[in-house]
């Protein structure tokens, strides 16, 4: 494991493998202190450009726009550092809202992402 970071009530749990080359960020992201968020996407950010991930799943139930703004951070590293890491965008069927979010960041970034229900 390179990186773990177990989840909360209010920030995702973090899970970078290099052994099964895949990325997860999982949970509830509300960024209330933003010191320990941007060191968490720091971290993230800093595994991306070292280590060769071929995939990156994004399975976020809820997040604010402080985590928002991180994630877009988080992304852009990838596009920069590891372009051709694959990118799933995981959400619950029934949430509209977090699939738009997922194309979204995919338009903005000009990026393709696999957007899926989990």
């Amino acid at each position: 494991m390179d990186y773990f970071r177990k989840g909360s009530d209010i920030l995702p749990a973090v899970i970078m493998d290099s052994g099964s080359k895949s990325a997860l960020i999982k949970g509830v992201s509300l960024c209330e202190d933003l010191k320990i968020c941007k060191q968490m996407a720091m971290d993230i950010k800093q595994n991306i450009e070292r280590t060769p991930y071929t995939d990156l799943n994004i399975q976020l139930s809820v997040f604010n726009t402080k985590a928002a703004r991180l994630l877009f951070d988080v992304f852009r590293a990838v596009k920069k550092y590891r372009p051709s890491l694959n990118i799933h965008w995981l959400y619950d069927q029934t949430d509209v809202e977090m699939k738009e979010m997922g194309m979204d960041y995919s338009e903005l970034l000009e990026m393709d992402f696999d957007i899926s229900p989990n």
